[in-house]
């Protein structure tokens, strides 16, 4: 018999969510209404429910504790079965380098459990989101990782600091140097976050030469558009949502992981 249950990552600037429903057989997940604003998400429960059957929301959120609560209360006010997931020392054999795991966000935690989703091996996990987040996983081991402002937050940095520079909202989707004082703070700024990949890459192969870069976050896409021009590794997969991916692993934790990593990679969220 199929069931439903909803995976919803609640992010410093945006929320995603999404139903699935997994059927008897153990691939088969299908996506249902997919979302990525906070505005749409009462309108988004509201169909979740409307065959009058609950079922189960796992959500993680990088808010503060009292909002994290209001989240909660508002998801149970709309029949949902609740529960959040929270950074850990260990979870499906993968075990964290924090001495204090709260410490550590749990978008960052869960990119990394998502990541054994899309490969088998050592990974460089990178989340391209308001921050840009890079993290190391060898022999399941988080080694470590870095955070640093994203595309956006690093543009407003400037321009939030500076009377005579001003932002461009074009996208360019280049490496080349800028001839307008607009044109240099976007692709200085984008050298800034490529330039990240690059040195987090030859620290990673100075430990582990076989491992594999995976790419996510809403900056990812622009990343991805010109990666052929990175000396990148060869192995290299893009994904838009690996925080879901990482929640999709409670979801469906009495499954075998071959299972989950075959539902996960046939995914489009």
């Amino acid at each position: 018999m199929a069931h439903r249950c909803s995976l919803i990552d609640v992010g410093n600037s945006t929320l995603k969510a999404v139903t699935l429903e997994v059927t008897a057989i153990e691939e088969a997940v299908a996506v249902i209404s997919p979302i990525r604003a906070y505005e749409d998400i009462e309108q988004w429960l509201g169909a979740q429910n409307n065959d009058g059957h609950h079922h189960k929301v796992w959500f993680a959120s990088v808010r503060d504790d009292p909002e994290n609560q209001r989240i909660h209360d508002f998801l149970h006010q709309h029949g949902m079965l609740c529960e959040q997931v929270n950074t850990s020392e260990e979870a499906f054999g993968i075990k964290n380098s924090y001495a204090q795991v709260s410490k550590m966000g749990v978008d960052r935690w869960l990119a990394l459990l998502g990541a054994e989703l899309l490969s088998d091996g050592d990974c460089l996990v990178a989340d391209a989101g308001t921050a840009l987040t890079v993290d190391a996983l060898i022999d399941k081991q988080h080694v470590g990782g870095w955070i640093s402002p994203g595309l956006q937050l690093a543009k407003d940095a400037v321009t939030g600091n500076t009377r005579r520079v001003f932002q461009d909202p074009q996208a360019y989707q280049q490496l080349a140097f800028g001839n307008d004082t607009e044109q240099c703070l976007a692709l200085g700024c984008m050298a800034q976050l490529y330039g990240t990949l690059m040195v987090a890459t030859q620290v990673m192969q100075q430990q582990q030469t076989d491992f594999t870069l995976i790419i996510s976050g809403g900056d990812a896409p622009l990343i991805k558009s010109i990666s052929n021009k990175l000396p990148l590794p060869q192995s290299f997969i893009y994904t838009p949502n690996i925080v879901i991916l990482g929640l999709l692993r409670f979801a469906l934790a009495d499954h075998p992981l071959k299972s989950v990593q075959k539902t996960a990679q046939s995914l489009v969220i």
